[in-house]
């Protein structure tokens, strides 16, 4: 976790490296990268709504997402309040508006979209995709979202961590 900034639904708030149980996490700021026993590792940025379902389910009410999904945790799903998302082992990321609305963008790989009532869709590597609060989607430009990215989030805690050292050698 990274700068973060608890919303008071996600009581009592999880411990930094503890295990997770199926629920919600929510936040107001900040990043947190969770990795599922499944394999799958998720980045969640606030403001974010997550509920945790299993190693292979989340529901992502709204916030920005990126994960990557190794072979073995193929079929991860995240659920939206418009469509699923199910993972056949790649890189993708999505921001997910409270209204429904969503942006997917697909890094590597293969993500199919399952919106109600509608056939489910296919979304390639390099791809980006915009999604409607009715399940309804159709391409978009790359590079209207930015999301993190591990290596980012890994350098924000490294940088954080040595200030938090600062502080307390300065206090001492």
């Amino acid at each position: 976790a990274v700068d973060i900034r608890w919303t008071d639904s996600s009581h009592p708030y999880p411990r930094l490296g503890s295990a997770l149980e199926p629920g919600v996490l929510a936040i107001e700021e900040g990043i947190i990268e969770i990795e599922f026993y499944s394999g799958a590792r998720l980045l969640a940025e606030g403001p974010a709504k997550l509920d945790l379902l299993s190693p292979y389910e989340v529901r992502c009410d709204f916030g920005t997402v990126r994960a990557i999904v190794p072979e073995p945790a193929q079929g991860f799903t995240i659920h939206t309040p418009s469509f699923e998302l199910v993972d056949l082992g790649t890189e993708f990321a999505m921001d997910v508006a409270a209204t429904g609305d969503a942006q997917v963008q697909v890094f590597d790989g293969e993500v199919e979209l399952h919106a109600p009532n509608r056939e489910k869709r296919s979304v390639l590597g390099g791809e980006v995709v915009a999604v409607d609060a009715a399940g309804a989607s159709s391409k978009a430009a790359v590079g209207t979202v930015s999301y993190p990215t591990f290596d980012e989030v890994r350098t924000r805690s490294e940088i954080r961590a040595e200030r938090n050292y600062r502080q307390w050698k300065r206090h001492s």
